[in-house]
């Protein structure tokens, strides 16, 4: 597992530390074990997820330069923010999800993997109660970006990122977009390795009040 993970994200011109290594081993141990259990997420495979999951995580860091505090939105599994922190310790992790069940397995990935500075917020993001917190807001849950922008409009500072992933360039409303107080910033498209799908990652500027 160890080998495929470092040779997949060398392909993005990335690297992981052996410690960083261990961390993702032990992550997918746990998301196995409690997938037994709960539907944590559809993909089953260890090869799925190492792809799905953690390199498409993990690509966003080749593009986008991310620090200060994020916010994960619709978290889910982890993805992308506990990836994202592995690699990135110094950031301030917050974790946004909904169902409870999830919510328990994300602060049993943090507690065993020994993750500092995460939190988990079990609830849905529209009553999170800290407005224009953070620098960052990133998301796989949203299929329309004027929806994500919607949400992460009242969580990230002015001046802040709002960083949808989704799996083809979507469709957009620029006027909506702008209602939430957001401009398009950059975009970025990728193949996961093995034709395992296509990715697009939009960069939103949140430049209103």
């Amino acid at each position: 597992m160890l080998f495929e993970l470092q040779q997949r994200i060398n392909e993005f011109g990335l690297t992981l530390s052996a410690k960083e290594l261990t961390l993702f081993e032990i992550y997918l141990q746990i998301l196995q074990e409690w997938n037994k259990k709960i539907n944590i997420t559809a993909i089953k495979t260890t090869k799925d997820i190492i792809i799905k999951h953690f390199i498409d995580s993990l690509a966003v860091l080749k593009y986008i330069n991310i620090s200060g505090s994020l916010v994960d939105i619709g978290s889910g599994g982890g993805f992308p923010g506990i990836p994202i922190k592995i690699n990135n310790p110094s950031i301030e992790l917050t974790l946004i999800e909904a169902n409870r069940k999830k919510s328990n397995f994300l602060k049993t990935v943090i507690r065993r993997l020994g993750l500092k500075h995460v939190d988990v917020y079990n609830g849905r993001a529209e009553h999170f109660d800290k407005e224009c917190f953070f620098d960052i807001a990133i998301s796989r849950a949203f299929a329309n970006v004027a929806d994500f922008c919607t949400v992460a409009g009242r969580l990230v500072k002015n001046g802040g990122m709002a960083v949808a992933m989704t799996g083809k360039f979507p469709l957009q409303n620029d006027e909506q977009i702008y209602a939430a107080g957001f401009i398009r910033e950059t975009s970025f498209s990728f193949d996961l390795p093995l034709n395992k799908g296509h990715r697009t990652i939009l960069v939103l500027r949140k430049c209103f009040t």
